[in-house]
């Protein structure tokens, strides 16, 4: 899902937990903080 040592996808992780992430990526909804709107669609793709 992240690139190792993506920052920003282990700050998501670590404090909403990987399914909890894994689901808002799943559903498309608005983009976690901290990320583009671009960014958001190339992980939503």
């Amino acid at each position: 899902m992240f690139e190792p040592g993506d920052e920003t996808g282990g700050q998501w992780v670590r404090e909403r937990g990987a399914p909890a992430v894994a689901r808002r990526l799943r559903s498309g909804g608005p983009p976690l903080p901290g990320v583009s709107g671009r960014r958001w669609a190339g992980l939503l793709a």
